[in-house]
């Protein structure tokens, strides 16, 4: 009998350690993910803090700071899906970016990758590098949307026939990207793009692929380092059905989350909403 309650008694404290141990690494987790949310901030860069001894480089350009500039809704919103719904994740994401979803289920995964990098040429006025591949590998370029060139389905590819308005206004720039995401997908973006190889420095603006139907894809958008050489990154993605574009959390290491360690190429990285073993990563800004 002294031995089973001693037994007990072991196996009771064991447990209550055990116990003890995980809600302090949850507390732990959970308060460093916190510190590196400033709730006030209202852009990526404010909104999504560094960790103690990283930086960001205050002289970056193009892409970067494109991207560090990017809106974000406020704290705490909820991550809706293209019809208003809310997405059966709210754990997913650290901020989401101001972007509109649309009201079809169309922006997709790799299609919010291209928004983004469509949102960047739109807004530095390179608009002569908007042309998109299809997945069947035809392509429409924002020139010949613009001048009223629309697509139509014609079996295992598309036509083209010149039968709207010349229209150069945002407005019919987002239908056009509305078109890249009804026949573009993770093919064609592993088609289309640069990949990057072993020893290449990963850099915002890349996308991570794993091509296929279904397959997926997110976006580098923001980096910061440590006096060692240390990077880390930060992570957006959509979803299928068609979700806001949010930065994700971490869930492999709550410690810097939002933020990611990217080893080597190819890529192997989890997070909130991916997994990716051996992944491509793709180069959408030179």
């Amino acid at each position: 009998m002294k031995l089973l309650r001693w037994s007990l008694i072991i196996l009771l404290v064991s447990a209550s350690i055990a116990a003890g141990i995980f809600l302090y690494q949850k507390r732990y987790t959970n308060k460093a993910h916190r510190n590196l949310i400033n709730p006030l901030g209202q852009t990526l860069s404010t909104r999504i803090k560094t960790p103690e001894g990283f930086y960001r480089d205050s002289t970056a350009t193009g892409f970067t700071a494109f991207a560090r500039a990017l809106k974000v809704l406020p704290d705490k919103s909820k991550l809706k899906r293209y019809d208003k719904t809310n997405w059966r994740a709210q754990h997913w994401h650290a901020a989401i970016l101001d972007f509109d979803t649309g009201t079809k289920n169309l922006q997709q995964c790799a299609d919010c990758c291209l928004r983004l990098h469509a949102e960047y040429l739109w807004q530095t006025d390179n608009w002569d590098k908007l042309n998109y591949e299809f997945t069947s590998g035809d392509k429409i370029s924002w020139a010949d949307y613009a001048l009223g060139m629309r697509v139509k389905e014609r079996g295992n590819g598309v036509t083209y026939s010149l039968v709207a308005k010349p229209d150069k206004s945002y407005k019919s720039f987002r239908k056009y990207l509305d078109c890249v995401y009804t026949y573009a997908g993770t093919i064609s973006v592993n088609h289309q793009f640069r990949k990057l190889h072993k020893g290449e420095e990963v850099k915002p603006g890349d996308v991570i692929v794993k091509p296929g139907s279904p397959g997926h894809a997110v976006m580098v958008v923001d980096v910061c380092q440590n006096t060692d050489g240390d990077r880390l990154y930060l992570i957006v993605q959509g979803y299928t059905p068609a979700v806001q574009i949010h930065i994700t959390n971490n869930t492999s290491n709550k410690s810097i989350s939002p933020w990611f360690e990217i080893d080597d190429i190819p890529i192997t990285i989890s997070g909130a909403g991916f997994s990716f073993t051996n992944a491509n990563i793709v180069r959408l800004v030179e």
